[in-house]
């Protein structure tokens, strides 16, 4: 009924294979029985599968210079602390290519500004690095376009 329910809710497929080993990992925790191959729930999978199909909804493309300018324009003027702190973070998220996560674990200490240069960032940890060994990143300055430039909005 839940595998059901979930599906009707728009649920993938893929989505409620995730939710049900979740469950059946709090069930052993619990030290519940539960079985997850049982045939009457890989019936209703496979049909919901079949009924749903397998293939990936498409993902957003990533945002390029003309979306970081128009969310630029659209934040609070960079004279405000706001609007300066909206624009650092968009100019050196997009500078370095960071994840949303990636961006929001970011420390002041973890971007070091290289005059002239650009700008230092320490991704202490990501998606693709879950046990935080880290990894540097360097962001190019863009001193002909200062409105855009990730190292003077940082400074900003």
């Amino acid at each position: 009924m839940y595998a059901v329910r979930c599906a009707d809710r728009g649920l993938a497929a893929a989505s409620l294979r995730g939710h049900l080993a979740a469950i059946g990992a709090a069930h052993r925790l619990a030290g519940v029985a539960l079985d997850l191959r049982h045939l009457r729930l890989i019936m209703v999978l496979e049909s919901i599968a079949r009924d749903k199909g397998t293939r990936p909804r498409q993902k957003a493309a990533a945002a390029g210079p003309d979306v970081i300018r128009l969310m630029l324009a659209s934040r609070p003027s960079p004279a405000t602390p706001l609007g300066a702190r909206d624009r650092a973070l968009l100019l050196v998220g997009f500078g370095a290519a960071l994840r949303r996560s990636e961006l929001a674990g970011l420390a002041l200490g973890d971007v070091t500004p290289v005059p002239g240069r650009g700008l230092r960032v320490l991704v202490r940890r990501s998606k693709t690095d879950q046990r935080g060994a880290g990894q540097e990143v360097a962001v190019w300055a863009n001193p002909k376009e200062t409105g855009f430039c990730p190292l003077a909005a940082l400074e900003a």
